[in-house]
């Protein structure tokens, strides 16, 4: 019986050995994944903290991680860090990589037929970004991010009036203006500020009166700042362009007076 019972508890021991190693596979996926989203945050802290190098370096680390797992459920966040990669690429003006990393992250969704409309519409506006800023190109920029704004609306029942919306058109606004597209940013400011004005109407009539929020009050102060800078950008422009035309004005506008 003594013989018996050993045998009992060797296969007991084993099929305990084998249920600890399975839990402890999945525990070292799950540290991994941590890792990757650890390395993604502390990126796009350094982005916000403008060390532009650091948060690529962070990304970059997430991504090697990521490509060396070959489950489907990590792709998707494969091509996440390849689109912030591209972010930040974009942000260091190494355009052509940015682009071809940004394109990694398209060829991904595409494969797995993803239907994250939220990822589809930040890679759209990123492409916009890039293009921009790589090639001056208004119109086709403009159509990538008609693009981004589309998946936005189709997050909202395809309501052009809403929150994400405002935000995207201020952060696209930024963009032109920071690719010195002067009368594009100003364009985009003042769509913004029309889907905010239509919000707060929205607001009004469902009751809510007159209350803005503190969230709501900083957007629109921030908003009517950058609006305000660029119109004044616009006419210090045109007042020197209209003073190159003209020999009785020199470039900032000002007449000249000529002494006999």
């Amino acid at each position: 019986s003594g013989k018996g019972e050993f045998y009992r508890f060797f296969f007991f021991k084993q099929k305990t050995a084998y249920e600890m190693l399975r839990s402890l596979v999945g525990s070292e996926m799950c540290i991994r994944d941590r890792i990757i989203d650890i390395y993604s945050l502390l990126g796009q802290l350094c982005l916000l903290m403008e060390d532009k190098e650091k948060s690529l370096e962070y990304y970059i680390k997430g991504r090697e991680i990521a490509e060396k797992n070959l489950r489907g459920a990590e792709t998707m966040k494969l091509a996440k860090i390849l689109f912030n990669e591209a972010s930040a690429l974009n942000s260091l003006e190494n355009y052509q990589l940015a682009w071809d990393q940004l394109n990694r992250a398209f060829n991904i969704k595409e494969k797995l037929s993803s239907n994250d409309d939220e990822l589809e519409g930040n890679m759209r506006i990123l492409q916009g970004n890039i293009y921009i800023n790589w090639h001056h190109d208004i119109e086709k920029s403009d159509s990538f991010i008609q693009q981004g704004l589309s998946a936005f609306q189709r997050i909202n029942q395809d309501n052009y009036y809403c929150d994400e919306i405002k935000t995207k058109l201020h952060e696209i606004a930024q963009i032109y203006e920071g690719a010195q597209e002067t009368d594009q940013a100003c364009i985009y400011y003042g769509k913004c500020l029309k889907v905010v004005q239509k919000l707060q109407e929205d607001e009004s009539e469902g009751g809510d009166g007159d209350e803005v929020s503190q969230e709501d009050q900083q957007f629109l102060s921030l908003l009517l700042e950058d609006y305000g800078n660029i119109l004044i950008e616009l006419c210090l422009l045109y007042t020197s362009d209209a003073a190159d035309d003209l020999l009785c004005v020199d470039l900032g506008g000002r007449r000249i007076i000529k002494k006999k």
